[in-house]
């Protein structure tokens, strides 16, 4: 019987538009007119660095592995209702790649407690490179509520998410790195008032950036809140980090920020890959969050027409009586040889529907990619010259980006750490390393039967309610008591009561 999930309430509260993608699955034995079996990947999200579809390293990759891709890209704010309506039509992808926030764990383990992803404890035999990793105790993160293993994630060295600050716009204002509270907050009103740019003009620039989706760690650090994931409380208990106190306070504080116009008013406006990048990378933003991969090709679009540009990460002072800043959960999961932090860039699943040679062709490609450097490293040759283990990378940091190199082809372990002295400058390569500075280890990697149903439509109203007070449509006060009145409604409680079951099991 085929099983359908029911997201009526989640359409309804992320308020999308609905939009059937043409079918793109290659479920069953159907093959290709060559002897490759033809594999359809679909991506959250839309690579605006490179053509997922026609690169360099996805050539070099079908040709290693014998296979076909075909990609599907998905925007993220419409990735919800389009994957959910794939799956109960049955033109879902063979294999799904996505982000790695909570929410979409939650969705897509959702899928596989339907009978709609194959048990990845069923594939991983076919697979030893990858089993290599996946260890009992690394599968044992991201095991479902109901015990079973729908996902894999994609294990990198690098790319920990941060508050970055223009060090430039700092030295041109006179400005030394804030230390305190006020004087953060007096730094983003100098970096929104004057002329930090040196363009001769006041107040055309942002002292922060943030949209209405991610990107508020600016305003939340320090009050020492996530975004949206799990954190603990003095008793040592879980709670959802939007529905604590100190989220109120930073979402004051994100509606002050607005308010003073020190946050674009405009911020409600923008769109997945638009209004925030846009901001940064021309030069009007001078604080913002985001990962040390990204950090550096936003500075190296800056860079073009202000050659002095500098960023540095910012461990954003506390506000008092806040012990810590928190500008992000790290997906830390491991440490590698030398003790450093490993964390993962996204997770895989697989159709369910999905048999015989495509099924084959996609356990020869995550298998290759677990053994094999080519997506880190490009294609040899044209990315990278190998003397026996040696590699030397030979384009900068923007063009390998642009070959498909350091994409998302992969399930395998990205070892980019390693060739730093090859793609950074030192102040990169400092500015990655010191992502941690204010980045907690996330608690939870799994879900629980009402997180995997309820958490979609949570954060999607505590988005909703959220704009609305950041924006000024909605007094604080009044917004938050319907946030925790929603919450309830949404069973957030009973939500909050599975994860911390399941958490004291996880830890005897």
């Amino acid at each position: 019987m085929k099983m359908n999930v029911n997201v009526v309430g989640k359409v309804a509260a992320f308020g999308l538009s609905v939009a059937m993608l043409t079918s793109c699955s290659s479920s069953g034995d159907s093959k290709s007119d060559s002897a490759a079996p033809t594999i359809n990947i679909g991506f959250k999200g839309v690579n605006t660095d490179t053509d997922r579809a026609n690169n360099p390293v996805l050539a070099e990759l079908q040709k290693k592995t014998n296979t076909v891709i075909k990609v599907q890209e998905m925007p993220d704010d419409g990735y919800v209702q389009k994957i959910t309506l794939q799956f109960n039509s049955g033109t879902a992808p063979d294999v799904i790649h996505s982000s790695t926030d909570t929410t979409t764990i939650g969705l897509i383990n959702n899928f596989g407690a339907n009978g709609m992803l194959k048990k990845m404890n069923d594939l991983l035999p076919k697979m030893p490179n990858v089993q290599k990793f996946y260890d009992k105790e690394m599968q044992s993160k991201f095991v479902n509520s109901d015990g079973n293993l729908y996902i894999l994630p994609t294990p990198r060295d690098v790319g920990y998410g941060a508050v970055f600050i223009r060090q430039d716009w700092l030295d041109n204002l006179g400005l030394k790195t804030p230390k305190t509270f006020d004087e953060y907050k007096e730094v983003l009103r100098q970096f929104a008032t004057k002329d930090p740019d040196k363009n001769g003009k006041d107040g055309d620039t942002y002292g922060v950036v943030f949209d209405k989706v991610n990107g508020l760690e600016p305003a939340l650090a320090p009050f020492g809140v996530p975004n949206a994931d799990w954190m603990k409380t003095a008793d040592n208990k879980l709670v959802w980090s939007q529905i604590t106190p100190e989220y109120k306070k930073a979402i004051g504080f994100a509606r002050e920020l607005v308010a003073a116009k020190i946050v674009d008013p405009e911020f409600v406006t923008y769109q997945a890959n638009n209004g925030k990048s846009q901001l940064i990378r021309s030069n009007r933003a001078g604080v913002y969050q985001g990962v040390s991969s990204g950090a550096a090709a936003d500075l190296a679009v800056i860079q073009e027409k202000t050659p002095n540009a500098k960023i540095v990460v910012l461990e954003v002072p506390p506000a008092p009586g806040i012990a810590k800043s928190v500008s992000g959960y790290g997906n830390i999961i491991t440490k590698n040889k030398d003790g450093l932090p490993v964390g993962f860039s996204s997770i895989w699943a697989v159709n369910s529907k999905v048999k015989g040679d495509v099924l084959d062709g996609i356990a020869r490609l995550f298998d290759f990619t677990s053994g094999d450097k080519l997506v880190t490293v490009g294609v040899e040759g044209q990315d990278h010259t190998k003397s026996g283990n040696d590699y030397k990378l030979s384009k900068d940091l923007k063009g390998l980006r642009q070959d498909g190199a350091w994409d998302v082809y992969n399930i395998g372990y990205m070892t980019q750490r390693e060739f730093w002295k090859d793609l950074w400058p030192a102040e990169t390569a400092a500015n990655m390393a010191n992502t941690g500075l204010s980045t907690q280890p996330r608690l939870v990697y799994f879900s629980t039967p009402t997180t995997d149903a309820q958490l979609p439509q949570i954060t999607a109203k505590a988005t909703e309610l959220f704009t609305q007070i950041i924006s000024g449509k909605l007094d604080l006060d009044a917004g938050w008591a319907e946030w925790e009145k929603q919450f309830k409604l949404l069973k957030g409680d009973v939500m909050t009561q599975e994860i911390n079951d399941r958490y004291a099991k996880n830890s005897k």
